[in-house]
């Protein structure tokens, strides 16, 4: 019985070693890709052109402005609100609803990954290369 607590505990202990070894190594190759990456490439890798979305509608929109907000899914509606503050962002999730509040003069703009087909109401569109940015009147 002695003898399997000792082998236990000494494989126990070679594989903790392998592990620090392991993580040393790993961290190292990561080190190597992430280190020189600017901040805004680091932001790009991970969300790709949606965060290149948000810096478009962060440079075309004021800082108080007011954004009707249709996502593609969860992640990007919460993103945008990390990104876009502190712009105050409504999250709608058709276009009959972008008619409605673009109608009330609360809102001055409306962002979407998808053209908008309400053109009458919202003449004014911007285009990044993730989505579209159209200025209220």
């Amino acid at each position: 019985m002695k003898f399997f607590f000792s082998l236990l505990f000494t494989v126990s202990i070679l594989l903790a070693v392998f592990n620090v070894f392991y993580n040393s190594v790993k961290s190292v190759s990561e080190v190597r890709e992430w280190a020189f990456l600017t901040d805004h490439e680091k932001r790009h890798k991970l969300f790709g052109d949606t965060y290149d979305f948000y810096t478009f509608i962060n440079k075309n929109s004021q800082e108080n402005a007011n954004i009707l907000f249709m996502p593609k899914d969860e992640m990007s509606f919460y993103l945008a609100r990390y990104y876009l503050y502190p712009r105050l962002i409504t999250r709608v999730t058709n276009e009959e609803q972008v008619a409605k509040f673009s109608q009330t003069g609360t809102y001055t703009h409306v962002a979407t990954f998808v053209p908008l087909q309400v053109d009458t109401i919202i003449p004014k569109s911007s285009k990044d290369s993730e989505g579209f940015l159209y200025r209220l009147p």
